[in-house]
Protein backbone atom coordinates (compact mmCIF):
# COMPACT_ATOMS: atom_id res chain seq x y z
CA UNK A 1 0.00 0.00 0.00
CA UNK A 2 1.55 3.14 -0.63
CA UNK A 3 1.37 6.33 0.88
CA UNK A 4 -1.85 8.13 -0.99
CA UNK A 5 -3.78 4.57 -0.23
CA UNK A 6 -2.84 5.07 2.98
CA UNK A 7 -3.94 8.27 3.53
CA UNK A 8 -7.29 7.67 2.11
CA UNK A 9 -8.08 4.56 3.93
CA UNK A 10 -7.23 5.94 7.28
CA UNK A 11 -8.66 9.91 7.00
CA UNK A 12 -12.19 10.43 8.50
CA UNK A 13 -13.93 13.87 9.47
CA UNK A 14 -16.25 11.90 11.15
CA UNK A 15 -16.53 10.05 14.40
CA UNK A 16 -18.31 6.55 13.98
CA UNK A 17 -18.61 6.12 17.58
CA UNK A 18 -20.98 9.25 18.13
CA UNK A 19 -24.91 7.92 16.85
CA UNK A 20 -26.34 11.30 17.03
CA UNK A 21 -25.71 11.66 12.99
CA UNK A 22 -28.76 12.81 11.07
CA UNK A 23 -27.39 12.94 7.34
CA UNK A 24 -27.02 10.64 4.34
CA UNK A 25 -25.08 8.27 5.59
CA UNK A 26 -22.99 7.80 2.15
CA UNK A 27 -21.39 10.58 2.56
CA UNK A 28 -21.21 10.20 6.95
CA UNK A 29 -17.03 10.20 6.80
CA UNK A 30 -16.71 13.46 5.01
CA UNK A 31 -20.01 15.57 5.88
CA UNK A 32 -18.33 17.52 7.94
CA UNK A 33 -16.28 19.13 5.47
CA UNK A 34 -19.46 19.23 3.07
CA UNK A 35 -21.23 20.84 5.36
CA UNK A 36 -18.61 22.95 6.68
CA UNK A 37 -17.77 24.34 3.18
CA UNK A 38 -21.67 24.69 1.93
CA UNK A 39 -21.95 26.94 5.25
CA UNK A 40 -18.94 28.65 4.39
CA UNK A 41 -19.84 29.48 0.67
CA UNK A 42 -23.37 30.65 1.39
CA UNK A 43 -22.51 32.91 4.62
CA UNK A 44 -19.70 34.50 2.51
CA UNK A 45 -21.65 35.55 -0.91
CA UNK A 46 -24.66 36.26 -1.73
CA UNK A 47 -26.07 36.62 -5.07
CA UNK A 48 -29.29 39.05 -6.37
CA UNK A 49 -29.71 38.25 -9.52
CA UNK A 50 -27.72 35.69 -12.04
CA UNK A 51 -27.69 32.34 -10.92
CA UNK A 52 -26.78 29.74 -13.01
CA UNK A 53 -27.49 25.79 -11.40
CA UNK A 54 -24.27 23.63 -13.16
CA UNK A 55 -25.04 20.23 -13.63
CA UNK A 56 -21.39 18.28 -13.58
CA UNK A 57 -20.38 14.79 -13.92
CA UNK A 58 -17.06 13.46 -12.21
CA UNK A 59 -15.22 10.53 -13.38
CA UNK A 60 -15.19 7.77 -10.87
CA UNK A 61 -13.53 4.34 -10.35
CA UNK A 62 -14.46 2.45 -6.97
CA UNK A 63 -17.53 1.08 -5.51
CA UNK A 64 -20.13 3.60 -4.36
CA UNK A 65 -23.89 3.53 -4.74
CA UNK A 66 -24.66 7.12 -6.06
CA UNK A 67 -22.73 6.87 -8.92
CA UNK A 68 -24.29 6.89 -12.38
CA UNK A 69 -23.93 4.63 -15.16
CA UNK A 70 -23.31 5.99 -18.44
CA UNK A 71 -22.06 3.16 -20.81
CA UNK A 72 -21.45 5.30 -24.27
CA UNK A 73 -18.56 7.32 -22.61
CA UNK A 74 -15.03 6.05 -22.04
CA UNK A 75 -15.47 6.49 -18.11
CA UNK A 76 -17.92 4.18 -17.47
CA UNK A 77 -18.93 5.54 -13.91
CA UNK A 78 -19.35 9.21 -12.81
CA UNK A 79 -20.78 10.86 -9.87
CA UNK A 80 -23.19 13.78 -10.58
CA UNK A 81 -23.37 16.68 -8.74
CA UNK A 82 -24.91 20.29 -8.77
CA UNK A 83 -23.28 23.32 -8.11
CA UNK A 84 -25.59 26.93 -7.48
CA UNK A 85 -23.35 29.32 -9.06
CA UNK A 86 -23.12 33.17 -9.73
CA UNK A 87 -23.14 33.62 -13.55
CA UNK A 88 -21.37 36.76 -13.69
CA UNK A 89 -18.60 36.13 -11.50
CA UNK A 90 -18.58 32.08 -11.26
CA UNK A 91 -18.51 32.39 -7.50
CA UNK A 92 -19.82 29.12 -6.35
CA UNK A 93 -22.45 29.48 -3.94
CA UNK A 94 -23.83 25.63 -2.54
CA UNK A 95 -22.32 21.77 -3.39
CA UNK A 96 -24.29 18.94 -3.72
CA UNK A 97 -23.95 15.03 -5.18
CA UNK A 98 -26.92 13.40 -5.80
CA UNK A 99 -28.64 10.30 -7.54
CA UNK A 100 -32.22 10.11 -8.94
CA UNK A 101 -33.72 9.06 -5.60
CA UNK A 102 -31.69 10.86 -3.05
CA UNK A 103 -33.01 14.57 -3.53
CA UNK A 104 -36.48 13.25 -1.92
CA UNK A 105 -35.48 10.07 0.14
CA UNK A 106 -32.23 11.75 1.59
CA UNK A 107 -33.29 15.94 1.88
CA UNK A 108 -35.85 17.39 4.07
CA UNK A 109 -37.01 19.70 2.16
CA UNK A 110 -40.60 21.06 1.90
CA UNK A 111 -41.43 18.90 -1.63
CA UNK A 112 -45.12 18.86 -1.39
CA UNK A 113 -45.18 22.48 -2.04
CA UNK A 114 -43.88 21.88 -5.19
CA UNK A 115 -44.92 18.33 -6.12
CA UNK A 116 -45.81 17.86 -9.49
CA UNK A 117 -46.13 14.27 -11.70
CA UNK A 118 -44.85 16.15 -14.59
CA UNK A 119 -41.44 17.41 -12.75
CA UNK A 120 -38.23 15.83 -14.70
CA UNK A 121 -35.87 14.78 -12.45
CA UNK A 122 -33.24 18.10 -13.43
CA UNK A 123 -36.60 20.18 -12.72
CA UNK A 124 -36.73 18.52 -9.32
CA UNK A 125 -33.01 19.17 -8.92
CA UNK A 126 -33.46 23.19 -9.78
CA UNK A 127 -36.24 23.26 -7.22
CA UNK A 128 -34.48 22.10 -4.35
CA UNK A 129 -31.16 23.57 -4.94
CA UNK A 130 -32.86 26.65 -5.23
CA UNK A 131 -35.16 26.49 -2.27
CA UNK A 132 -32.17 27.42 0.04
CA UNK A 133 -31.56 30.52 -1.97
CA UNK A 134 -34.78 32.45 -2.25
CA UNK A 135 -35.23 31.63 1.56
CA UNK A 136 -32.48 33.67 2.07
CA UNK A 137 -33.51 36.49 -0.88
CA UNK A 138 -36.79 36.89 1.11
CA UNK A 139 -34.88 37.49 4.71
CA UNK A 140 -32.79 40.13 3.50
CA UNK A 141 -35.52 41.85 1.99
CA UNK A 142 -37.46 41.38 5.50
CA UNK A 143 -34.23 43.11 6.82
CA UNK A 144 -34.14 46.16 3.80
CA UNK A 145 -37.53 47.10 4.40
CA UNK A 146 -36.52 47.32 7.90
CA UNK A 147 -33.68 49.45 7.63
CA UNK A 148 -35.72 51.82 5.05
CA UNK A 149 -38.56 52.25 7.79
CA UNK A 150 -36.07 52.96 10.25
CA UNK A 151 -34.33 55.35 8.11
CA UNK A 152 -37.74 56.82 7.02
CA UNK A 153 -38.68 56.82 11.00
CA UNK A 154 -34.69 58.64 11.64
CA UNK A 155 -36.03 61.25 8.61
CA UNK A 156 -39.26 62.01 10.40
CA UNK A 157 -37.92 63.00 13.87
CA UNK A 158 -35.33 64.92 12.22
CA UNK A 159 -38.02 67.00 10.72
CA UNK A 160 -40.08 66.95 13.38
CA UNK A 161 -36.88 68.49 15.75
CA UNK A 162 -36.51 71.00 12.93
CA UNK A 163 -40.03 72.58 12.35
CA UNK A 164 -39.88 72.31 16.72
CA UNK A 165 -37.09 74.64 16.58
CA UNK A 166 -38.60 77.08 14.12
Amino acid sequence: MDCFEATCNFMHFNNERIGTYHEPSKLFKIYPVLSYLNKKLQSLYLSWQNIAIDESLTQWRGRLSFRWYIPLRASKFEIKSYELCDSSSGTLYWHTTCKTHTLSENRNWNRERFRDSSFLHSTDATVWCTQPFFRKQKNRRVVEKEDEQRQMKGTMETLTAKKLKE
